[in-house]
């Protein structure tokens, strides 16, 4: 049977679809809940029990007034809907078709189908328009493009021209797209940087994805481009591009970055905007992703926290080929200094490594440089001791392990001598135009070729520091050399507390009696500072030096003037007390117009007391053994030549604030015509051996502290053009004598302050001696009297010699004043006479008006040496 016709104004619901015959029904099943107005031009049923397809069916109108709602296969209703059909048994055909979906306008041109399931083949032609990127949309696509959907993540509004071509018996899909993107934002999920307001085109034709877009982060405008072949698969080959300029280092961007790369440039705490390009290309399906990335900062600031030093204003190239970094030429400022980074970071799959590589020039040795090394607290505090200042040139290597989160770092720091300087805190000197080159690695530091000056001192030396995992350090200068170094007030006071007190103490001078013209050198010295990890715990410190010095003075009480020479010392300080040993090597030193030369020996040092001699040897031994010194151990003593004799002494010092002094010296075998020649103009023909020895001590500065004794003794001797024996042979009127009259001399002596008493003095000759006593001060005004004694008086009869040596005293003397070089000498005839007189007649003066008395400080001195018999 066949039927037809045609309807005007049909109304197409799901109720009419199934009032339908069973086959035609269910063939129509795929216009799912559709409504709308149908004019059907031609209609057509026929029933053939004999032909392959019994019912046969053929519609052909149109379409107005449709929607399509609750349908799985779109995102929206579709609403609005008109179109011209023609269905039959094989399949259906659209055309014309128009609808809105919320905003959009779609228009299909041409849709045809065999079969109403996914068993059989769709074309699809066809324009949207304004359609909004949502989940909804998302929903209805196939599965691959949703995989696609879920990479990117995208937002907005476009206009898209698809073609469709879907095959059921092979389940293929094959689109082809054009895009126009109106609006979009968007964003990939292994860099989640959200781009927006993107514009641009999409296609997909051929299973070719070809991408141009122009979309903003923020107002920076980024472009991107893309290729690839068989896209929706999960292995497509092609390319991908993206390329901006003025990119701000934000939190947006940091936080697309993966963990490890994005922890590292969250540490520098980065600033600014940058210029960037990136492409990732695959060559082949499964082959390796190559990935190029390059990154140029503009007027960018970093602070890396584990080195927390601004740069600023930093420009360069960041590139990255296949996951490993490159640094190239990141040049920075801070203030005035001038920085340069160049290094690399390795890729993850080797051991995630960071290597750079620093030009300082210009830097300022600031604060904010020293607070940088916040992993290297106890550099920190060498720095806080050394108080560098000034400029330096730096050259510096990190290298930074990820994994075990290991620092090492090595430096090069070179001070522009013209303004670097130091003022160590444990020796507050300021040494300035500092050159050389210090090398820090990895907890060592190496000093090469250091310079310094402090006004004429110049100053030079090598060294190295250790820093040690305790948080301990220590600093040696080795090869240390210091010339014109003056002992001002700024060294003294740079000096520790108890060295300062001892130095003042010894009152050194130099030429006008000026403190500051006291010149010092040091040669091939060496100074160990040792601190530990406590702020403002003491530093130790320990030295080796040889000291030279020139023209210098000393005053403890005993006067040293003109010092030529060396002074070797090796001590070390706990930061409270110290202690320093060593040896004298001068070539010279004078006392009072007397000049000793070659003078050597030990000498110590400590915060109580200076030692000289065997004093110094038995307290360095004491020290050595930690037990006291035996009295019977042999020890050294000064030694120097004196008068061309051989002098030898001991001292010692006792520091305060009133210093007490102790000198125990002997000279032997000097000689008379030296002594005459350097100190007796004219008087060249005097000869003789003299040997002499003195124990002196006192307290105080001032000579009249000064108290001691000692004795003289004068051989093989022609002294009878000494002054004080001319004077006397004249009175005597003894014609010159030959090179043998006087030969011998002996005397003893006291000293009190200025004063020296003599008991006795005793020259001895082959036809006559002398006898006599008296006192001298320290211009050399005497006061002396003499007897005469025929003959030598060496062989003593008892009774006789007392008898004929008394009469000699009471019958004549000899009183010599004046000076030692201009002599006065008179005779006084009974003496003992003249004295009851004289005393008689002071008895009757006002005792306002005494006499003076010969001898009164001496006097008892004397009368204690005779005796009473002598009396």
């Amino acid at each position: 049977w066949e039927i037809g016709g045609r309807v005007h104004g049909l109304d197409v619901s799901p109720e009419m679809r199934e009032a339908l015959p069973g086959p035609m029904s269910s063939q129509l099943a795929a216009l799912g809940n559709l409504r709308g107005h149908v004019d059907l031009d031609i209609f057509k049923v026929t029933y053939d029990p004999a032909a392959p397809t019994p019912l046969a069916f053929q519609v052909k109108g149109s379409l107005s007034g449709g929607q399509l709602t609750d349908d799985d296969r779109l995102p929206q209703t579709l609403t609005g809907m008109r179109a011209n059909f023609v269905v039959t048994n094989e399949g259906f055909r659209i055309t014309q078709l128009v609808a809105s979906m919320g905003q959009a306008m779609i228009r299909i041109y041409e849709m045809r189908g065999t079969g109403f399931d996914l068993n059989g083949r769709l074309e699809l032609r066809a324009r949207i328009e304004r359609l909004e990127l949502d989940p909804q949309l998302r929903d209805v696509l196939p599965s691959k493009l949703q995989e696609q959907w879920f990479k990117f993540w995208p937002t907005g509004e476009i206009n898209a021209d698809v073609g469709l071509f879907y095959d059921g018996a092979t389940k293929t899909l094959q689109p082809d797209l054009a895009v126009e993107c109106l609006d979009v934002s968007f964003t990939h999920y292994k860099f989640p940087y959200r781009l927006d307001h993107g514009k641009g085109s999409i296609t997909l034709k051929n299973d070719e994805l070809e991408v141009h877009l122009d979309a903003f982060s923020g107002n920076q405008l980024v472009d991107v481009d893309a290729w690839f072949h068989h896209p929706l698969t999960t292995e497509p080959v092609g390319w991908f591009e993206a390329k901006g300029d003025g990119l701000p280092l934000d939190e947006k961007l940091l936080d697309a970055l993966k963990d490890k790369p994005q922890a590292f440039i969250r540490s520098l705490h980065p600033a600014g905007t940058i210029n960037f390009f990136v492409r990732h290309e695959r060559h082949e399906p499964n082959g390796p992703v190559q990935k190029t990335v390059d990154i140029w900062p503009k007027n960018c600031s970093v602070r890396y926290e584990n080195f927390p030093y601004p740069i600023h204003n930093i420009g360069g190239t960041i590139a990255m080929r296949n996951d490993h970094w490159t640094f190239h030429k990141l040049e920075g400022y801070n203030g005035t200094g001038w920085i340069t980074c160049n290094g690399y970071m390795q890729r993850p799959q080797v051991g995630q490594r960071l290597h750079v590589t620093f030009t300082g020039r210009h830097v300022a040795m600031e604060h904010e440089l020293r607070d940088a090394l916040v992993l290297k607290p106890n550099v920190q505090r060498v720095w806080n001791a050394l108080q560098p200042r000034g400029m330096i040139d730096l050259d510096a290597e990190v290298d930074y392990l990820f994994e075990t989160r290991k620092l090492g770092v090595w430096l090069s720091a070179k001070p522009q001598s013209e303004t670097a300087s130091i003022e160590p805190i444990p020796f507050p000197y300021r040494m300035e135009k500092l050159s050389g080159e210090l090398i820090y690695d990895d907890g060592h530091v190496t000093i090469k070729r250091f310079k310094a000056e402090h006004g004429r001192a110049k100053m030079s030396a090598i060294g190295e520091c250790d820093f040690l995992p305790n948080g301990n350090w220590g600093l040696r200068l080795k090869e240390i050399s210091v010339d014109q170094l003056q002992l001002d007030d700024e060294l003294i006071l740079a000096l520790p507390k108890r060295l300062k007190r001892a130095i003042v103490e010894l009152n050194p001078r130099g030429p006008g009696n000026r403190r500051e013209g006291f010149n010092l050198s040091i040669h091939n010295g060496s100074f160990d500072l040792r601190g530990g990890v406590t702020p403002g715990e003491p530093v130790e410190s320990r030295w080796d030096v040889a000291i030279g010095l020139n023209q210098g003075s000393i005053d403890c009480g005993i006067k040293l003037e003109n010092l030529h020479g060396e002074v070797t010392m090796a001590g070390e300080s706990d930061g409270h007390a110290f202690y320093s040993q060593g040896e004298l090597n001068l070539d010279s030193l004078t006392y009072r117009d007397y000049q000793l030369t070659r003078l050597m020996g030990p000498i110590w040092i400590d915060d109580r007391q200076v030692l000289l001699g065997s004093w110094a040897e038995r307290r360095r031994n004491e020290h050595a053994t930690g037990a006291p010194s035996r009295p019977q151990s042999p020890t050294r003593r000064l030694t120097a030549k004196l008068l061309g004799g051989n002098f030898y002494g001991d001292g010692r010092l006792t520091l305060g604030e009133q210093p007490r002094y102790q000198l125990n010296a002997s000279l032997i075998n000097a000689e008379l015509e030296r002594y005459a020649q350097e100190t007796m103009v004219g008087r060249q023909k005097l000869r003789g051996k003299i040997d002499a020895s003195i124990d002196l001590h006192g307290t105080g500065r001032e000579i009249y502290g000064l108290v001691g004794r000692g004795k003289l003794h004068l051989r093989d001797a022609d002294v009878y053009e000494l002054p004080v024996m001319i004077s006397m042979l004249k009175i005597l009127s003894i014609r010159e004598p030959d090179r043998s009259a006087f030969s011998e001399c002996h005397t003893e002596f006291v000293v009190q302050g200025p004063h020296i008493y003599f008991n006795p003095i005793n020259f001895n000759g082959d036809a006559i001696s002398l006898r006599g006593q008296g006192e001298m001060d320290m211009q050399s005004n005497i006061d002396m009297v003499f007897h005469a004694v025929v003959g030598r008086d060496e062989i003593r009869v008892p009774v006789i010699s007392e008898l004929l040596g008394g009469a000699s005293e009471q019958i004549m003397q000899f009183q010599v004043s004046g000076t030692l070089l201009d002599p006065v000498t008179k005779k006084v005839a009974l003496p003992a006479l003249n004295q009851a007189l004289r005393q008689l007649q002071n008895d009757r003066r006002s005792r306002t008006n005494d006499s003076r008395v010969l001898f009164p400080q001496a006097r008892q001195l004397l009368l204690n040496e005779r005796g009473p018999n002598r009396r």
